[in-house]
């Protein structure tokens, strides 16, 4: 099969012909069709958590796909040959992912794909939408509260924009000025531009009396806990990535949490896609061969919505 493979950490991968996947008892064979690009897999990439969790060389990039079942291993009930499907990998080690025409997944992360949706909206699903439902899920929004969200713009910040507006909340979204139309039309009532002010400042103009939450996907623990006083006696606070020091808002009155994406969860979001109560902006597509120059797209941060790597 046709991979993109890195062979040394921090190294360009390149397209090579790699032995072909076989499912195991248990898994299914996916002829992958499209593959999503996420913030994680440029720092897999690098080997940046190599001392956290088994990598393996060469290292096939990408947590997350749609496509087509291939085979299925003896044990698996609910897919079958031929089903089309998106989900995340859930393998124990990283080095055998997405970006590839075929892998090899257990069913739990997996689920079918409707046919109203594409393989290449399907494929950046995953795990951004995943991150999104636990984050607001975690600051328990209802309606009337106001919540600011903070990288509004991103992959995982179109989700949480339009997750969230959907509550009844008044959403206060940060992003880039460039990106301001599209978080409106997702649900935001307010945008800030965090390049052209204060934020804290801003979130305190916009929203005088406090706001009652914060979903962050971008701030280390420091700034995050900077954004602390434009929260309500009470107020709640999410993480995606880390920020939150649990302590230390509580020694404020506040809560908060560092989330992770429940990806067990990932047919509700073909229910809301299809539904047409979420909706996917996947901002570029890339050939597989193009696959670096995504990987460094990713890295950059810059990105509106989401990146897909089209693979078959």
């Amino acid at each position: 099969m046709r991979a993109f493979a890195v062979r040394e950490f921090g190294q360009a991968g390149s397209v090579e012909e790699m032995p072909k996947p076989q499912e195991r008892d248990g898994e299914v064979l996916v002829r992958v069709r499209a593959a999503g690009v996420n913030a994680m897999d440029p720092i897999l990439a690098a080997g940046s958590y190599r001392t956290m969790m088994e990598h393996r060389l060469p290292l096939i990039p990408g947590l997350d796909f749609s496509g087509t079942v291939e085979a299925v291993g003896s044990g698996v009930v609910d897919f079958r040959i031929g089903d089309e499907v998106f989900g995340r990998s859930t393998k124990p080690y990283f080095g055998e992912g997405t970006f590839a025409e075929f892998m090899t997944t257990v069913p739990n992360g997996l689920a079918h794909k409707p046919a109203s949706i594409s393989h290449l909206d399907a494929a950046a699903l995953p795990l951004a939408g995943t991150a999104a439902l636990a984050l607001v899920d975690a600051v328990r929004l209802a309606p009337g509260d106001t919540v600011v969200i903070i990288g509004a713009g991103g992959g995982v910040g179109n989700f949480v924009t339009e997750l969230a507006a959907r509550t009844g909340a008044r959403v206060i979204a940060v992003t880039g000025a460039d990106s301001a139309d599209h978080v409106r039309g997702l649900g935001a009532t307010d945008v800030i531009d965090y390049a052209a002010a204060d934020v804290a400042a801003a979130i305190r103009a916009t929203a005088p009396g406090g706001v009652d939450a914060i979903i962050d996907l971008h701030s280390d623990r420091e700034a995050l806990l900077g954004l602390a006083t434009t929260l309500k006696q009470g107020g709640r606070v999410a993480s995606a990535v880390n920020g939150v020091d649990a302590e230390a808002f509580a020694a404020l009155g506040l809560s908060g949490s560092n989330v992770n994406a429940a990806t067990e969860r990932v047919g509700e979001l073909a229910d809301l896609v299809a539904s047409g109560d979420l909706h996917v902006a996947v901002t570029r597509t890339f050939a597989l061969q193009e696959a670096n120059e995504a990987l460094i797209q990713q890295a950059s941060h810059q990105s509106r919505g989401k990146l897909v790597i089209t693979v078959g």
